[in-house]
């Protein structure tokens, strides 16, 4: 077998071990690090002949397998800790559970995939959180992770997304709507039924809207509620859930 099939076995063999790391990871650096190296490759191989070539290739393909496997490395460990640490809370872990995959959408507005999954039972109500991440591809493009809680109220309300309003818009009704209430003046609510959406939602969740998650969206879908709560650390899960239930306690 000749030194340029084996080589390009090589460069085959290469892509696709950094391809899978890439998304099995989602590490940001590697949005710009997969087609540099598919580049120097493919120029590595033109110039086949040439010592220089061969050793950069060698680097370059080298170069990434390490830092994707470093990557998948530390990904993993801190699963394992999430995993431990939602043990001693009595809850259950799941790296990739997509049962809240639909919530997920809805609330960041995006399709994506929901990973580091806890749920189970939090103060004697049936709680979950999990990370929504998904890639956004406006004017800078990058991977974005969002926290994200769940849980289940008694009585079915319309289905409706409650997001904050932008800079612009929040000022525009703070100076120009005096006629709005406070909570009109920062949220925005989107339904099929908007007035029937707005009639159903509770007093009580409207203040703590403004009082605890002025920068949230919520998202109501039956008796399934789900809020944002940006992006929170591991050691941070309880408050997390202490958050979506006392949401909870504001529809009863």
């Amino acid at each position: 077998m000749s030194t340029d099939v084996l080589l390009a076995a090589a460069i085959a063999f290469a892509v696709v071990g950094m391809l899978h790391l890439w998304f099995a990871r989602d590490e940001i650096y590697l949005n710009w690090l997969l087609p540099v190296a598919l580049l120097g490759m493919f120029a590595a191989y033109i110039a086949i002949n040439e010592a220089i070539a061969r050793a950069a290739l060698a680097g370059l393909v080298t170069g990434g397998l390490v830092f994707g496997l470093r990557s998948l490395r530390l990904y993993r460990d801190h699963c394992d800790r999430l995993e431990r640490f939602a043990g001693e809370l009595g809850l259950c872990f799941s790296k990739d559970d997509q049962t809240y995959a639909g919530l997920g959408s809805r609330l960041a507005d995006d399709r994506g995939r929901c990973v580091n999954v806890v749920s189970g039972t939090w103060r004697g109500i049936r709680v979950a959180a999990f990370t929504y991440r998904y890639a956004d591809i406006s004017e800078d493009p990058a991977i974005i992770e969002i926290t994200c809680a769940t849980t289940t109220i008694d009585r079915a309300l319309p289905s409706m997304l409650i997001e904050p309003l932008g800079a612009k818009e929040y000022l525009r009704r703070r100076l120009g709507e005096t006629n709005l209430s406070a909570f009109d003046r920062r949220f925005q609510i989107y339904a099929p039924d908007t007035d029937a959406a707005r009639a159903a939602l509770p007093l009580r969740t409207r203040e703590w809207m403004l009082e605890h998650a002025k920068n949230g969206r919520l998202v109501v879908d039956g008796d399934r509620i789900g809020l944002t709560v940006g992006r929170s650390r591991m050691r941070q899960l309880p408050d997390v859930l202490d958050r979506i239930i006392a949401l909870r306690s504001t529809f009863h």
